[in-house]
């Protein structure tokens, strides 16, 4: 019966650690600001489900008019994981960075890079066509709209898309052209809990079966 008891203490223990994670850590918030609202429907040729996944709400940094502002990306203190997730049908030379980091156009899909917040504040970005020379960034609005800029949600918090167009608004409208998915790296100290929990329980259960039987 003890031997159940800590396994069941071992096993309750990481349901716990899973349901109630960190709750003190980095965040990804949008700020719509005057961007334009924006549902993606169009793959831009990233296959069936687009490279930012189809029906990924947001908002879009063209389209507002002169003077009106874009919209924001903003990330509290902690680290922060940005993946490329494709180019569609784009042709251009194509690069988005973020502080020293850079990725390319031709870059494989699935590239990323790591990148360390210190304060609260918006996403400090930049989208360049290096092949028309147009470049955009963070909370920019481009009135000739030769490159604009789209933030959207992810399937879940923890994870949002910023998708570029490199072609006057509104004729390439699927914001395809440079795919980054942003998302938060998961904790390791929740999964070293996990595990040593884990451990525990194994560990008991293994000195039951051990244990000789006494008539």
């Amino acid at each position: 019966m003890k031997t159940f008891t800590t396994i069941g203490l071992a096993a309750f223990s990481i349901a716990v650690a899973a349901a109630y994670p960190a709750r003190a850590g980095p965040s990804i918030t949008i700020q719509p600001e005057n961007g334009t609202p924006f549902t993606v429907t169009d793959p831009g040729g990233c296959g069936p489900n687009g490279c930012i996944p189809l029906g990924s709400k947001g908002y879009i940094s063209g389209g507002v008019g002169d003077g009106q502002t874009a919209p924001d990306l903003v990330l509290t203190p902690g680290t922060y994981r940005f993946t490329y997730v494709g180019h569609g049908d784009a042709v251009d030379h194509d690069t988005f960075t973020v502080g020293a980091n850079t990725i390319h156009w031709y870059d494989p899909i699935g590239a990323n890079f790591v990148y360390t917040v210190t304060a609260a504040g918006d996403l400090p970005f930049a989208y360049a066509n290096l092949t028309t020379g147009y470049s955009i960034s963070d909370s920019a609005f481009s009135p000739i709209q030769n490159l604009a800029y789209g933030l959207f949600f992810g399937p879940k918090p923890g994870i949002a898309y910023i998708g570029l167009t490199d072609l006057p608004y509104p004729g390439d409208h699927d914001f395809q052209d440079l795919g980054i998915r942003i998302s938060i790296p998961e904790s390791p100290t929740w999964a070293m809990m996990l595990v040593g929990f884990a451990g525990l329980g194994y560990a008991a259960f293994h000195r039951a079966r051990a244990r000789p039987v006494i008539a």
